[in-house]
């Protein structure tokens, strides 16, 4: 596609349509909007050899296995080999509409644009082309409390979402660690998921319909109903299509009002195996809590027992023998993190082998007070049963007043020389502890890893690991990431998990999705790719298209 050719007179054609104030080519704009919080992306960023490094490996695949050379589908420099041309701010759906027809008509590619908080690259230009940013598109069209439902602009701020609801007395129950830097359609377009998902499920199962307008600049409206049978369910086509089939611009999503109270409760298990016994016994007794949090043995003493006694590490002397670091030393090694665990992954994973098997369960419950009363009672007992020691809920309230502060420490891993990443997997609970110990096992030789299990439901969980790593430079980092992923998604498509359970595709997971839908499947997407969008205008390169 040669769209590029006289593009100054296509982008003056799209002032014409928008009007000057919705269209920028400023330079600070297109640095801004090449990039999304992608972190292959932040690598090296500001090292001496961010300007002369290639970030386009030409090594393929080899074998399976820790040792295998990085893919080649990363093909972004810094911060993108191709940022976007311009930057379009409509709104109106109307407005969308005419610049997905300009678009048509020129050939150019066009990325629907949120807050750009994602981590897969999702909205990374790998042709350049027009950022379509949505977040002028931010009104609350309607509140239908009979039925319990709020019409909204796709464009809306999640934090200023749940504000205004709350003004009204209402909640969406969607609670993403990204809330205030996410908006609306990013999360239906990235099928995101709330840290209280146990209770009110993920976004897709909150909508009940879409406003989109599709590459041809056509508007389509799906009807407004809690269920149907009326042939394939259109309006999930486009959760979860990170804007390939069109551009989500308003949604009519399911609210609830806000609980009359919430608890807080905490109980430390024995090791991971009873723990997550004891969540899917909870859940399968038909209790729902809003959170069932577990922290691993390493999650527990990194973060989830920080200034808790939850129990010391022993140390091993050279001579196979250990001896425990005491909490004020364990908490002086959470302080010096950065030069201690984060230069030393190897050996972290090797005395997490050695860590007691204590294991932190977190535990929230909100609704009518009466419900929850019953819930949090019976969710004790059998937890107790399983083998837990129940805490109390200071464990709990410490991670309710600081749930969205991890995203905010992550600068600090790479201002240290190392980096951080968060690989997020689902399976069944038959299978969970087989994908859990599968992937830990695939990724340690490379990375500090550790997990905590949340989005809980009564047929399985998601796996939420964290993984650290360095090298000495820039480029060596890169590779490091790469090998980094090729195990845990090797690892992942082995054990047969779903390699996204939140975080969607973007470029990042692209190659994984044969492994997770197979050739018949892929090919599926790609005809409704070339029928809804027979140009491929619409934000090319994601969902391993």
């Amino acid at each position: 596609m040669n769209y590029g050719r006289n593009m100054e007179a296509k982008i003056q054609e799209l002032v014409k349509i928008l009007g000057a104030e919705k269209v920028s080519t400023q330079p600070a704009d297109k640095i801004a909007y090449a990039r999304d919080l992608w972190t292959y992306l932040q690598i090296g960023f500001g090292e001496t050899d961010q300007q002369t490094s290639s970030l386009r490996p030409s090594r393929a695949y080899g074998p399976e296995g820790p040792s295998v050379q990085p893919p080649s589908h990363l093909t972004t420099s810094l911060p993108v080999e191709y940022p976007p041309d311009a930057i379009a701010w409509p709104e109106s759906a109307e407005e969308v509409a005419r610049v997905l027809k300009w678009a048509g008509k020129n050939g150019v590619p066009v990325i629907p644009f949120g807050a750009g908080s994602g981590v897969c690259g999702g909205t990374v230009p790998i042709k350049g082309g027009l950022i379509l940013d949505l977040k002028r598109m931010d009104k609350i069209i309607g509140i239908d409390e009979n039925s319990l439902l709020a019409t909204v602009q796709s464009g809306i701020m999640g934090e200023i979402l749940e504000r205004r609801l709350n003004e009204r007395g209402f909640s969406l129950g969607h609670f993403p660690s990204s809330i205030y830097c996410s908006t609306l359609g990013g999360w239906l377009a990235g099928r995101s998921a709330g840290q209280l998902s146990t209770k009110y499920g993920k976004i897709e199962d909150m909508v009940l319909g879409l406003e989109v307008v599709l590459p041809s600049g056509e508007i389509m409206n799906t009807r407004v109903t809690p269920r149907a049978a009326t042939g394939p369910d259109l309006k999930q086509l486009f959760v979860g299509s990170e804007g390939i089939f069109g551009v989500i611009t308003q949604a009519t999503m399911e609210i609830h009002r806000e609980p009359e109270t919430r608890t807080f409760f905490a109980m430390e298990f024995k090791g991971v195996s009873p723990a997550l016994g004891a969540i899917r016994t909870v859940l399968q007794r038909g209790i729902k809590p809003a959170v069932a949090r577990l922290y691993d043995e390493l999650d527990t003493f990194l973060v989830g027992s920080r200034g808790k006694e939850i129990g010391d590490l022993p140390l091993p002397d050279g001579k196979g023998k250990g001896e425990g670091i005491t909490t004020r030393l364990r908490d002086e090694i959470l302080k010096k993190g950065e030069r201690f665990f984060l230069t030393r992954p190897k050996m972290l994973n090797r005395l997490a082998a050695l860590a007691p098997e204590k294991c932190l369960l977190i535990l929230v419950f909100e609704g009518f007070s009466e419900q929850v009363k019953v819930e949090e009672t019976e969710a004790r007992a059998l937890g107790e049963k399983a083998g837990g020691a129940f805490l109390g809920p200071d464990p709990g309230l410490a991670w309710w007043e600081s749930r969205y502060a991890v995203s905010y420490q992550l600068s600090k891993i790479f201002t240290a020389g190392a980096f951080a990443d968060t690989i997020e997997v689902s399976t069944t609970w038959s299978n969970l502890e087989k994908l859990y110990y599968s992937m830990r096992e695939a990724v340690s030789p490379q990375a500090l890893i550790m997990a905590h299990f949340s989005h809980a439901y009564t047929t399985g969980c998601s796996i939420y690991f964290t993984t650290v790593a360095q090298a000495p430079t820039a480029e060596e980092k890169r590779k490091l990431y790469e090998l980094i992923w090729k195990a845990a998604m090797d690892a992942c498509a082995r054990a047969g998990g779903s390699i996204s359970h939140h975080h969607g595709i973007g470029k990042l997971k692209g190659p994984w999705m044969v492994e997770e839908w197979g050739t018949a499947g892929m090919e599926t997407l790609r005809a409704l790719k070339r029928t809804f969008d027979p140009r491929g205008i619409m934000n090319p390169g994601k969902l391993g298209i």
